[in-house]
């Protein structure tokens, strides 16, 4: 019965102990940490059946997907989605059905473009899409991401790192319309961009 009163979950470095549940009733975060061994007879969207479509909260940073869970897009009130440090490719359009998220956090993983239903996330705030590779010491180069056109639609955006530029006229000008923006990261800036 205790499972059922249970509001945050945390799992660290193992899911094997971790059950196909729906007593978690009351879940309203979810978290994983240094999972490593996800046997395939456990993936994550096992353990995403049991949680009730209330959860707000859903950090599954470090784990070893490939590719996101049908199961995630039917979680409407999530407001919090990491999957830093995953290898995760690809979102898919079913991105646009979570429209109650603020934060989106792809740091890290393989993302390099997202579709164009991200635009129908209007909360959103904070959109985290880059990674770093190393170099020569102490140099690093950073990757972003290639942002749908009207990413100027996106009214409550605070943060957005990294644009690339690849058409940078028409990102600049998307990126003028975003009122709210506290941080912005853009790469692949041209000279004739205002570059130095």
């Amino acid at each position: 019965q205790w499972l059922e009163r249970i509001r945050r979950l945390s799992i660290h470095k193992t899911c094997r102990n971790v059950e196909k549940s729906k007593r978690f009733s009351h879940l309203r975060s979810l978290f994983t940490f240094g999972v490593a061994d996800m046997p395939s007879k456990l993936p994550i969207s096992t353990l995403l059946s049991g949680v009730p479509r209330l959860l707000k909260v859903l950090d599954l940073q470090g784990a070893p997907l490939e590719s996101l869970p049908n199961e995630i897009f039917e979680l409407y009130l999530l407001r919090y989605l990491s999957l830093n440090g995953t290898r995760v490719k690809k979102i898919p359009s079913s991105i646009g059905r979570l429209v109650n998220l603020e934060t989106l956090d792809l740091k890290h993983a393989s993302v390099t473009e997202l579709p164009v239903e991200i635009l129908k996330l209007q909360k959103l705030c904070h959109l985290l899409v880059y990674r770093y590779v190393k170099r020569s010491p102490p140099f690093h180069s950073t990757y972003g991401f290639k942002p749908p056109l009207g990413l100027g639609d996106l009214p409550s955006l605070q943060k957005l790192c990294f644009v690339e530029a690849t058409q940078s006229s028409d990102i600049l000008n998307e990126v003028g319309k975003l009122t709210q923006l506290r941080k912005l990261g853009i790469t692949k800036l041209r000279r004739e961009d205002g570059v130095a």
